[in-house]
């Protein structure tokens, strides 16, 4: 029965696994959010949030357009034509992506993670927003598979992109981490993979979480 056990707990820690990170709000985070971003331009300017994120994701993050082609059909969306408003939201996106910060301990986090397994992005975003994010932290470096919403042509919770990971990293064990349970970890639960959920209103330092977590025999 001994024999069984170590030989069984051999199998999994040996297993291959695959850690799959979200970007915004996980990894990196902005001084502003899409909502901000028009009320900051004018704050009488009433959109509904569900609306505004539908939209964003139909015509900017599903697409690898610059924000200034962008940010005009996001606003003829919801019947804003005024070029001085329109301008004005441009330059708060804009200003928004390229003031992006690191969480403090990402950086050690996906270090120590690729020391033994394979890792992986799938983010909804824009071309600029990911642009900043690759020019300030080059995080490409540490990921095997980079899934980008504007290339895929989609975006979370579609499990498509959960598939196309397992596809192009075949593994024993796959752990999605992110903020989002609708975008993040009903999909990725759906394939029968590990979670964890990330709130970072109240996790300020998520690298003990998530290392013990998936460390553990």
């Amino acid at each position: 029965t001994n024999r069984f056990k170590f030989i069984d707990y051999l199998k999994r820690t040996t297993m291959k696994k695959v850690i799959v990170f979200d970007l915004w709000k996980t990894l990196v985070g902005e001084p502003n959010n899409l909502t901000g971003y028009f009320q900051a331009s004018n704050s009488s300017l009433q959109i509904d949030k569900a609306e505004l994120k539908e939209a964003v994701e139909k015509l900017v993050m599903t697409k690898p357009i610059e924000l200034s082609k962008a940010v005009p059909e996001v606003c003829r969306a919801f019947g804003i034509t005024s070029p001085l408003i329109i301008n004005q939201i441009l330059k708060n996106w804009t200003a928004s992506c390229e003031q992006c910060y690191l969480f403090p301990e990402v950086l050690e986090t996906l270090a120590a993670l690729k020391k033994n397994c394979q890792l992986a992005l799938i983010t909804n975003t824009s071309t600029y927003g990911w642009q900043q994010v690759e020019r300030k932290f080059q995080l490409s470096r540490y990921f095997d598979l980079l899934v980008l919403s504007f290339e895929q042509r989609a975006v979370k919770p579609d499990k498509r992109l959960f598939q196309y990971v397992e596809e192009k990293l075949p593994a024993n064990e796959y752990w999605m981490i992110g903020d989002s349970f609708k975008s993040d970890i009903k999909p990725a639960q759906a394939l029968s993979w590990q979670t964890i959920l990330i709130n970072r209103k109240v996790q300020a330092n998520i690298k003990d979480i998530i290392l013990n977590k998936i460390n553990a025999p």
